[in-house]
């Protein structure tokens, strides 16, 4: 399984995401962290971040 870091409460309006050891802003993959989404896993690939969206996330959970 590839690393993650999951987005949390704490992390709703910041204009940074601290992930994989570094301080990323967070309009340079998602805009603005929106009550919406607490619980998406962020994945570093390759020297970028990528959220999974609402459905990948559902699908993670309901399988849980």
């Amino acid at each position: 399984m590839r690393p993650y870091r999951e987005i949390t409460t704490a992390d709703i309006g910041k204009s940074t995401f601290h992930a994989f050891g570094k301080a990323w802003q967070t309009s340079g993959f998602i805009g603005r962290i929106l009550p919406g989404d607490v619980g998406k896993r962020v994945y570093l690939v390759g020297d970028i971040l990528q959220v999974e969206n609402d459905e990948q996330r559902d699908k993670r959970l309901s399988l849980a």
